[in-house]
């Protein structure tokens, strides 16, 4: 009985250890969640209004406010409100709701609403049936208050240090799955996509991954924050949107 129970004890070690070693990472990614100040702004004289929703990386986790996409934005932008409505842990289809809560803000116009979303639906598996249906209600949404719709799903997330093998691979396959399909919606709906989607051999934060990720491994650093928006300026006419010298 005690071989049988040393045999067994050999056999489940190996998934012991890695079922402890991704609670130790989760738990010290939700402790740097939970220590994130989203990035927002509201200039005295402002003439602009950006919205910002999503999930965790339009949140701002992984960086100081300042360094995150919201926090780019108003610096590049000091006349115009940043308003921060994304939560972490927040699905595609949460982002509808996101923007409803703006009336309770008094927002009900934006020249510039940008999502960054979909992370988490890749995680979670998602059906992309239901990913497609909650997709097309929360770009409804974003079109009923702005004219100026950017999709930035983020990078490919199977490549982050936080996930082993074989669980990286099964999230790539389906990480590809959803960025054709939310690629796809997006050119049908008539809103820009920002594809910061690469190949890991393309991509920078593969080869450098302790420069673009934060400690957990997961989300972006400071200057992983800096290549998406670099990326972002490239590909959307931000100052045509947000010009305060023309209305």
């Amino acid at each position: 009985m005690w071989a049988l129970y040393l045999a067994l004890a050999i056999l489940l070690l190996p998934t012991a250890v890695v079922v402890g070693l991704y609670a130790s990472r989760i738990r010290f990614s939700r402790r740097i969640v939970a220590l994130t100040v989203p990035a927002e702004s509201c200039p005295t004289c402002c003439n602009r209004t950006i919205v910002v929703a999503g999930d965790s990386t339009a949140f701002g986790v992984g960086a100081l406010p300042t360094e995150s996409t919201a926090g780019r934005l108003a610096a590049a932008f000091p006349n115009a409100r940043v308003v921060n409505v994304a939560r972490s842990g927040a699905r595609i289809g949460d982002v509808a709701q996101q923007l409803e809560a703006l009336g309770a803000r008094g927002v009900t116009f934006a020249d510039l609403v940008l999502i960054h979303a979909c992370a988490n639906d890749v995680l979670e598996f998602r059906r992309l049936a239901d990913v497609e249906h909650d997709f097309c209600l929360s770009i409804a949404r974003a079109k009923a208050i702005s004219p100026n719709v950017v999709v930035m799903p983020g990078h490919n997330f199977s490549v982050a240090p936080f996930f082993l093998r074989p669980m990286s691979w099964l999230i790539m396959r389906h990480a590809v799955k959803v960025h054709a399909l939310v690629k796809r919606l997006a050119e049908e709906l008539g809103v820009i996509f920002v594809d910061l989607f690469k190949p890991p051999a393309e991509d920078p934060f593969v080869k450098e991954p302790r420069r673009y990720y934060c400690a957990d491994g997961l989300h972006p650093s400071a200057e992983g924050y800096g290549l998406w928006f670099v990326t972002l300026i490239a590909q959307v006419p931000l100052t045509r949107f947000l010009d305060s010298g023309s209305d």
